[in-house]
């Protein structure tokens, strides 16, 4: 298993997926150990905040991956409130953004 993604890596990679796949609501998003998941996405009823949490123990790839799986469920969130079938739609959307993001490392 490889390192995690750093620090300045992992800010720009969230900065490049705030630009290329904006979500109108707030959006927080960290990095925190996790035992069973690589990431999580949530957006409570009573909450107009959605938080993006991804492992902090997984390896730089894994991250990456994971921040733009939960990004897609963030863009979905955001424009329906649940989780449906529009997320394969912002999944190419992030995946692509995630794709750009990458070829420029």
């Amino acid at each position: 298993m490889g390192k995690p993604m750093p620090e300045e890596k992992w800010r720009s990679l969230v900065a490049h997926l705030r630009v290329t796949c904006p979500v109108t609501r707030r959006l927080v998003v960290h990095r925190v150990p996790m035992l069973k998941n690589h990431g999580t996405t949530s957006l409570p009823e009573s909450e107009k905040t959605i938080t993006i949490s991804v492992n902090s123990t997984d390896d730089e790839t894994v991250q990456r991956d994971s921040l733009v799986h939960e990004w897609a469920h963030a863009m979905e969130f955001d424009k329906t409130g649940n989780h449906g079938p529009v997320w394969g739609k912002f999944s190419s959307q992030t995946y692509s953004a995630g794709v750009a993001w990458d070829g420029q490392q």
